[in-house]
């Protein structure tokens, strides 16, 4: 694992756990900061940079003590790529299953689904 990768696996638990707590709060507080871009991009293809996020999130997400969610997991990988001058868009969908109202997020970035994927077939996009 290369020392890129560790860090970003590193700030992933971090995103994921600031993300939750922000879900949980209060989170026009913490927005601002978490979400504040560099000045320009890494050097890093986006591409390779969405690959990586979304890989990080992935095994941060299933090391957790506690399960993370869509939104929490969307709003974690906006961070990380904002942080390095990526932008992404987190959508917003509903729709009902079986007679049962749904919710869910998920994150774009250059059109690739980097989280929330699996969920969002049959949902109307209602932010994004």
């Amino acid at each position: 694992m290369s020392n890129q990768t560790r860090l970003i696996l590193m700030e992933s638990v971090f995103a994921l756990t600031c993300a939750q707590i922000a879900v949980r709060l209060c989170f026009r507080a913490i927005a601002p900061w978490a979400m504040r871009p560099r000045a320009k991009a890494d050097a890093l293809p986006p591409v390779e940079m969405q690959k990586l996020v979304k890989r990080s999130i992935k095994v941060a997400v299933k090391n957790l003590p506690w399960e993370s969610v869509c939104l929490p997991n969307a709003i974690a990988a906006k961070m990380l790529l904002a942080r390095r001058g990526y932008g992404s868009t987190i959508h917003l969908g509903v729709g009902w299953s079986k007679e049962q109202f749904m919710a869910h997020a998920w994150l774009d970035a250059g059109g690739e689904i980097l989280t929330g994927q699996d969920a969002m077939d049959g949902l109307t996009n209602i932010l994004n």
